[in-house]
Formats: structure tokens, C-alpha cells, sequence
């Protein structure tokens, strides 16, 4: 009896954690239902010119050469955008799809906001690009979408890192 309890609590679990919804794994954004990365970041003792310098710097070095579409700079409101792409590598011979990431952040003296949304995949055998969420509900493999997860979650570390490093100031 014992074991039929501990195989039916494990079963209970393990089911409930394989039927995580797509929506629960990807922040979406109540009013436009779309998936948003978006964060207020504070950085002390950094002023508007160092945070551009260092947002425009993580830009060139985060996406592939031939993927950097354009950076879009207004130094008066501290606004700067763009938009790349990043290989969906799955593990296989080859990449799966391309990730279009459109990026907006919007900088003051010692703190910095950043928005991630719009957010296009490509796959390789497709000619036309697809919205992240109409991509997420049509996808069957929830390793593809954990990993889509993975990328953004790890470009967003990065980015942070990036908008921290005083160093990048001096060159």
C-alpha cells in the first residue's frame, strides 16, 4: 500500500510539473499578451553617458556580426535600441531556428529600464518569421521552448553584467 502511495504521489507531481503551461514559463505582459522581459535596474554612482557607452558596447559584442541590424541612439531622452538574432542551437547537427530579439532601454543618471518584446523566431526550413507567442503555442518540444527560455533569460544576465562593468568606461 505504501508503495502504491509513493508511486501515486511521485505520478501526481511529475505530471503536474510536465503540464507547466507555455505562458507559465515565459513572462507575458497582461495588456498586450505579449512576451515581455522587462526590468528597472539600478546602478550606482553611473551616469547617462557611461550606462549609453556600455549598452551600445554589449550590443556590438551580443549578437553575430552579420545579424546587427542597427542601433538606434538619442543621447537628450537616453534611449537606445536594437535588434539581432541568436542561433537556437537545440543540440543538433545543426541550428534550429533564429531568435529576433528587439531591444529598448531607456537610461538615466544611476539607473537603467530595459524591454524585450516583439520577440520573432525563424526557423531554418521556414521562409517567414513567427511571433514568439503564436511560435510557443504551435511548438510541441518543451526542450525547444526551455531552451528559448534559457537564451533570453542568459542574453538579460549578460546584458546585466555588461551595464555593470565600470571597466568598459576607460576604454
Amino acid at each position: 500500500m505504501k508503495r502504491l502511495l509513493t508511486f501515486f504521489g511521485l505520478f501526481i507531481a511529475f505530471t503536474s510539473l510536465a503540464q507547466e503551461d507555455e505562458e507559465g514559463r515565459f513572462p507575458v505582459d497582461p495588456d498586450t499578451k505579449l512576451v515581455t522581459y522587462s526590468k528597472v535596474v539600478t546602478i550606482e554612482g553611473a551616469n547617462k553617458e557611461q550606462l549609453t557607452g556600455r549598452v551600445k558596447y554589449f550590443f556590438t559584442h551580443a549578437f553575430r556580426e552579420r545579424s546587427l541590424r542597427h542601433i538606434e541612439s538619442d543621447a537628450l531622452s537616453g534611449f537606445v535600441s536594437t535588434k539581432g538574432a541568436i542561433w537556437l542551437d537545440t543540440g543538433l547537427l545543426a541550428p534550429y531556428a533564429e531568435i529576433l530579439i528587439p531591444v529598448a532601454v531607456w537610461i538615466k543618471d544611476g539607473r537603467y529600464r530595459y524591454d524585450i518584446s516583439h520577440i520573432y523566431i525563424l526557423e531554418i526550413n521556414s521562409a517567414d518569421d513567427k511571433p514568439l507567442e503564436d511560435w510557443v503555442k504551435r511548438s510541441t518540444s518543451n526542450r525547444v521552448k526551455n531552451r528559448v527560455d534559457t537564451i533570453l533569460r542568459q542574453f538579460i544576465a549578460d546584458l546585466e553584467t555588461c551595464m555593470n562593468n565600470s571597466k568598459l568606461d576607460n576604454f
